[in-house]
């Protein structure tokens, strides 16, 4: 059922009879409401599932080994997409759960 702000005060407020303005106000919706209000369903899950980011990843993650005269060096860095700035990372000399934790 539609909703609509404000209703006619008497017969003819919108210049429309009463009986035709209450058959438009209960018929159905037309094909093109549905399918933009599917389509608006759909947007708003993508954007919710992004961390309100319209569909783009914001944190980028990667894992790097560097050979060092010690032995292994192994860094995670965790990136901001939006920023492109590092906002973690860690470095350890094994490579363990604690490293991206």
């Amino acid at each position: 059922m539609r909703s609509i702000r404000c209703r006619p005060s008497g017969g003819t407020g919108l210049g429309v009879s009463l009986g035709r303005f209450y058959a438009w106000l209960t018929r159905s919706c037309s094909l093109a409401t549905n399918t933009s209000s599917r389509r608006g369903r759909k947007i708003r899950t993508s954007f919710l599932q992004s961390d309100r980011t319209y569909g783009v990843r914001r944190m980028w993650h990667d894992l790097t080994s560097l050979w060092m005269a010690e032995g292994w060096l192994y860094i995670a860095a965790v990136v901001d997409l939006l920023s492109t700035r590092v906002v973690r990372w860690s470095m350890q000399a094994m490579m363990m759960a604690q490293l991206v934790n």
